[in-house]
């Protein structure tokens, strides 16, 4: 009989952390367990949604060899409500298609699991393997993975027939040879520039599940260093004792350069962090949703109103421009923008070419096409 023990503590760290992979609902029940080894007073475990893998390697007191795949959600339920250290001891269960049962006890709870998967099922992927010599490979800080990511979110291209726009695509910065993310959806491109080192010929696009994970993963002012290991196929993120590890998107992300304005802006408006406050509450109830807004330059006021034209809306900022009339732009667009820069500054060279938006960072910026009013 072979059992090991962990502290309750760490086993709902482990459990939260691993819940970001599996999928909620999915027609292959092994994608719905983690896969546990414990031996030599260590545990691993292991989950995968077959596009990417987390493994937590975490201290634990055992006996003997253990290995069994249990259902993430049942253990997940025992581990919210466990106290002091919780034990998992293997035994026979002849009655059972599987071989052995588990029985998992804290200081007043036992729970016996009696269908355990087998651990032949579960996925093998080559991705958490080491990778080729040649692969890029750098170190970062939580912030600086939460501002290289973060940033461009609401770039992500959702729309399936571009799949290879469904990620971050992470490349060298022209003539200087360091970090870039880029992310565009068609309507808006957002790029974010670093100086962390990296090959000019570099590209790789991280797709956004990937991406979505990293930014749960990690906390504001986090300590832990971010090792990050890319390839031409697979990328490796470890921090601590978690190692994220997936396929990339296997696709040839267009030339951003082109869509980047080059000529010298000829409007300018600067919307103030009170003023995105205003139009963030206006969203509520999804009225101004699918609407578009307009610059007025001649009243230096943001303009919209309702899809249904029942609600007319205006806020104030402080613009320059040497051409004449407005200049339009989807308003859910400058909404999901007003969530990542308060305030934020927009430069384009006439009322039909697309805009430059920044806010405080001065190694970030947005462009976003007008929409006609």
């Amino acid at each position: 009989m072979t059992s090991f023990s962990i502290e309750a503590t760490r086993l709902r760290r482990m459990v939260k952390a691993l819940d970001l992979v599996v999928e909620r609902r999915n027609t292959i029940p092994i994608l719905g367990t983690v896969l546990i080894r414990a031996k030599d007073n260590a545990i691993i475990a292991t989950v995968t949604d077959l596009e990417q893998d987390m493994i937590i390697t975490d201290e634990a007191v055992t006996e003997g060899k253990s290995e069994f795949c249990i259902n993430l959600d049942t253990l997940k339920r025992f581990a919210s409500f466990a106290t002091g250290a919780v034990a998992f001891t293997m035994v026979e269960t002849p009655k059972s298609f599987s071989e052995h049962a588990v029985e998992i006890t804290d200081s007043d709870t036992s729970l016996r699991v009696n269908t355990l998967w087998p651990v032949v099922d579960f996925p093998v992927n080559t991705w958490t393997k080491p990778q080729a010599v040649s692969a890029q490979r750098w170190k970062m800080s939580h912030d600086q993975a939460k501002r290289l990511f973060g940033n461009l979110l609401h770039c992500i291209s959702t729309e399936e027939t571009r799949y290879y726009l469904n990620g971050v695509f992470l490349t060298a910065k022209p003539e200087a040879n360091t970090l870039r993310a880029v992310a565009t959806d068609g309507h808006r491109l957002g790029v974010v520039d670093t100086d962390i080192p990296v090959d000019s010929d570099f590209g790789a696009i991280v797709p956004r599940k990937s991406v979505n994970l990293i930014m749960a993963m990690f906390t504001k002012g986090g300590n832990e260093p971010i090792s990050v290991t890319v390839s031409d196929l697979h990328y490796q993120i470890k921090v601590s004792d978690v190692l994220l590890a997936g396929k990339l998107i296997d696709g040839r992300f267009p030339d951003y350069t082109r869509v980047i304005p080059s000529g010298e802006p000829k409007m300018s408006a600067h919307v103030s962090a009170e003023s995105v406050k205003r139009l963030n509450a206006m969203l509520t109830g999804g009225r101004f949703a699918r609407s578009a807004v307009a610059f007025d330059y001649d009243t230096q006021r943001l303009n919209g109103q309702s899809a249904d034209s029942e609600y007319e809306f205006s806020v104030p900022f402080q613009g320059t421009s040497e051409v004449k009339g407005h200049q339009g732009f989807n308003f859910r667009f400058l909404y999901e923008q007003s969530r990542v820069t308060p305030a934020f500054t927009m430069k384009a060279a006439g009322v039909n070419d697309p805009a430059i938006v920044q806010g405080e960072d001065p190694d970030a910026m947005w462009v976003m096409m007008p929409m006609r009013v």
